[in-house]
């Protein structure tokens, strides 16, 4: 693989998949590390004004830093991105964008109305991507490039 969109939401799903992607993609390979950031413009109408670039800076450095270090680590080459877009179609859009060769996103396996908009969300990933989608779920054993699928977690 040449081109993967990691998708980042700062969960430990999304760790998970940084580890997957540190422990299987051979060194040279290109991540995308993608991090969707919705527009809460109707929700600080009433704080006082804040540079937005500045805090879209202090995640990106944040990003680089704690989240694609493992990647670096591991000898992969990582780029950040930071969309103005819910994190599905954050994830999907950079993916077409960069003509990827997979998406690997963590998922954690829970119960409930929370696990319901996140799988929807996954749904809309997996739906819209152009390229295969990798679900990485926490703590627990993910399948390695080289495993049969029949190893694959469910």
């Amino acid at each position: 693989m040449n081109i993967v969109v990691l998708g980042l939401d700062g969960t430990e799903a999304s760790r998970s998949a940084v580890r997957w992607c540190a422990e299987n993609l051979e060194p040279g390979c290109n991540v995308v590390a993608v991090c969707g950031l919705r527009n809460f413009g109707e929700l600080v109408m009433s704080i006082p004004p804040f540079d937005g670039a500045v805090i879209e800076r202090k995640i990106l450095d944040r990003l680089r830093r704690d989240w694609c270090q493992p990647l670096f680590e591991a000898g992969l080459h990582c780029r950040t991105r930071l969309v103005h877009r819910p994190q599905a179609d954050a994830v999907v859009e950079v993916a077409s964008s960069m003509h990827a060769d997979a998406v690997v996103i963590g998922v954690e396996l829970h119960h409930g109305i929370g696990a319901a908009f996140r799988r929807g969300e996954l749904e809309k990933v997996i739906q819209r991507a152009t390229c295969p989608v990798m679900l990485v779920p926490v703590n627990r054993s993910a399948p390695t490039l080289d495993q049969p699928a029949s190893h694959a977690v469910a």
